[in-house]
This record gives C-alpha cells, structure tokens and sequence, in this order.
C-alpha cells in the first residue's frame, strides 16, 4: 500500500481519523513527560536482591493475574515507559562492578560499556530469527551461565517476554511482525506488518483486544515457566520485576486519549506500574566487587534491526 492509498483509508474511515487524534495524543503526553521528568520511582540498584530477573513490558495487574510462583508480590514504579528510559535512569553515569548484566533487548546499547562488572548481550549468538525475538529458554541458559562464571557478583538478567513479538500458540498466528516461519524480516517494506498495538491503535487489523491480551498473557506464562526452574540455580535473594508496563487502549493523560503500546516518556499508570516479586532466600551471596573484565558490544547494524524486529523502530 503506497502512501496516497493509505492516505485515502484514513479519510473514508472515521474511526481511523479517530485513532489520528489517539496517537497524537499521545505524542502530546510524550512531550508532557519530557517537560516534567521521570516520576518518583524504584532504583532497582539501591534495592536488596542478588537476582533481578526482569521481564520485559509487564503490567503488574497481568503479572498478579498470571503468576504462579510463590513470593511476596507489591507493585513498583518504574523510572521509565519504555526500556531505553528505565535502563537510563537507572543505570546512566553510575558504576556497578559488583553486578553482571545478561540481556536480550537491544537498548542495552545505550548504556557506558564499563558500567557493570560484565555485560552480557546475547541478541546475536541466542537471537531466533524465525521467532524474531530472543527465547526465554536462550536467556535462562545465558544467566546460569553467568551466574557459574561470576558465583560472586550480583546478577541482572533482562529477559525480553512478555514483549512483542507473541510467541505462543495464539500469538503465532496474529498478523505481527518479527514472528513466524513465513515472515517478512523487518525492514523499510510496506509489506512488513506494523507493531501489533499500531495495529490495534489504527484498526489495521481484525483481531481484538480480547485475543491480543490471550498472546500477551501467553508470552508471560511461557517467560515464568523458564524462570520456574532458572530460581532453582541461583543462590541468594531473587527479585522478579519489569523494565516496564504496556498500555491496552485505555485512556491516559494529561491530554487524554487512548493510549497503546509503550511510547516513551508516558508516565501513566498502567505505563509504569511493575511487579516486585520476592523470592524467599535462607543463604545470601557474598557479593564483591572488581574491575570491569568483558562487556559484549553489539554491531550498531545489528542494534537497528533488533529493534525494528521487536517493534521498536
């Protein structure tokens, strides 16, 4: 579909030229929240914990809904909307080289290569591509490797479910990009499908929100079900927690519309309000602190087409 086609649905459908007022809505809120700043959050790294295991884009009332794994759960608030803002405001300009950071999302290119003691990026040698996205089971065998490498360091590992792309039964057979075996590798082509919540956002699609919420629930429980048996190989307190919500089409302001998706500097509720789940520990590890060793850099290559697989570019 070339642009003058596009342009032509938006004007003979008033409920797409009803989503142009969302999305720019949402730009306005994105502009609001640049002026005024990440709200008072939770400093993952002021917390007590040995292991953060951090999901990626889950609302805590879907997490509540969903988990199955025994601790004490209360909510948090996230210092950002979307990963880039909450790996910034917590990890920018600061020195961690007690901590081993094992990741799958790409914004990790962001951060100071001698921030932790390692960093561990495993969007190139553990990235699925007919998948599009880097396995929960990939990302577990990462951080149990690290953690026998590194037996005395403190541990984070940022998984990228239940983020988009949905990669359980339902979610594979939803018209979004970066999944499934006949895909169309994410590039600049019309053809590629748009991120599914723009699909949602624009009606580009005639799948509900009812079944999208299926897949997105999916991601989660198939994420946990990795995590299950990964706590098991982890010494010490485990904490259990997310960069970040994601918004279903509910209404957001301060100017209100509806929102989707995780669009940047969005402070609302449903946006930044995380799960805090803490796992019980008896033994704690002794944790020390040394010079940086090793940090992955990922080809900025690499970096742009991690991104636009997972919908964020």
């Amino acid at each position: 579909m070339d642009r003058k086609d596009k342009i032509k649905m938006f004007l003979t459908d008033p409920r797409r030229l009803l989503s142009l007022y969302h999305f720019f809505g949402e730009k306005v809120n994105s502009q609001i929240g640049e002026w005024r700043g990440p709200p008072e959050g939770t400093h993952v790294m002021d917390k007590d914990w040995d292991s953060l295991l951090i999901l990626d884009g889950c609302r805590y009332d879907l997490f509540e809904r969903v988990n199955t794994i025994d601790g004490l759960l209360e909510s948090r608030t996230s210092l950002g909307s979307y990963s880039g803002g909450f790996l910034q405001q917590n990890f920018r300009d600061q020195a961690f080289h007690d901590t081993i950071y094992v990741t799958a999302n790409p914004y990790s290119h962001e951060i100071e290569p001698d921030t932790f003691h390692a960093t561990i990026n495993v969007l190139e040698e553990r990235w699925d591509a007919e998948l599009g996205t880097v396995p929960p089971e990939e990302m577990a065998d990462a951080v149990r490797e690290a953690h026998e490498t590194y037996p005395n360091k403190r541990l984070i590992g940022h998984f990228m479910q239940p983020h988009v792309p949905f990669i359980g039964p339902t979610g594979q057979d939803l018209p979004q990009g970066g999944i499934g075996p006949d895909r169309v590798d994410s590039d600049d082509s019309d053809d590629s499908p748009p991120d599914i919540w723009r699909q949602l956002q624009f009606r580009l699609t005639d799948v509900d929100h009812k079944t999208v919420l299926k897949a997105y629930e999916e991601n989660l429980e198939i994420v946990l079900e990795e995590i299950r048996p990964l706590l098991n190989d982890l010494d010490g307190k485990t904490v259990i927690s997310s960069d970040h919500g994601n918004l279903l089409g509910e209404w957001i302001g301060p100017f209100p519309a509806k929102g989707f998706g995780h669009p940047p500097r969005t402070y609302a509720e449903n946006l930044i309000t995380v799960p805090w789940l803490e796992i019980p520990a008896q033994n704690r590890r002794e944790i020390r602190s040394d010079a940086p060793v090793t940090n992955d850099q990922i080809d900025d290559e690499v970096v742009e087409q991690r991104l636009k697989d997972l919908g964020y570019a």
